[in-house]
């Protein structure tokens, strides 16, 4: 199952349950209105001519814009690319050279709209992340990740982990991946 398919019968079985809260500015949305809002950014990113395999590279930091950002992309069939706040410049340059996104997204960028979506949901092996590597042995590579993929992590952090539906869940760790890579090395 997707991480899109899930969010969504979740949403469809518990709407007043409480979905996502952010501590910094003491945000927080139940299932309903994460859900609502999630379809008003994949409208208006439709609106920009973003849909199925289109790539979107975001500069992402931890605000609740990334969460909307990614669960919108995942729900249209577009492939995020998210670059660490902490990239240089040129870095940045480089990894948007490669990837060739049809959009750029700075961070904290609101994209939000109205409105719903029109795209059927994507597949298991669609594809729906390009991970940058850390780039330790040269130029940073992506890392090609599929909705099955993220979809097969999430059951294993469940069954691992012995979360249930009345679990809340403490997230600390980055939005995108090169900064926490870099520090196993």
């Amino acid at each position: 199952m997707t991480v899109i398919s899930r969010f969504l019968e979740q949403a469809a079985q518990t709407p007043d349950a409480l979905a996502l809260t952010f501590l910094e500015g003491n945000r927080s949305w139940t299932y309903a209105e994460l859900r609502a809002e999630v379809e008003g950014w994949a409208a208006s990113l439709q609106d920009r001519g973003i849909g199925p395999g289109d790539r979107v590279s975001a500069v992402m930091d931890q605000r609740p814009e990334s969460v909307l950002l990614h669960l919108a992309l995942l729900q249209l069939g577009a492939v995020l690319h998210p670059i660490g706040t902490s990239a240089t410049p040129a870095e940045v340059a480089g990894l948007i050279e490669d990837i060739e996104p049809s959009l750029v997204v700075g961070p904290g960028q609101d994209l939000g709209g109205t409105g719903r979506s029109d795209t059927p949901l994507p597949g298991e092996d669609d594809l729906a992340c390009i991970l940058s590597t850390s780039g330790t042995t040269g130029r940073p590579k992506g890392s090609l990740t599929t909705h099955g993929n993220l979809g097969a992590n999430a059951d294993a952090l469940i069954e691992a982990w012995g979360i249930s539906s009345s679990d809340t869940i403490l997230h600390l760790l980055p939005l995108r991946s090169e900064e926490h890579t870099s520090e196993l090395q």
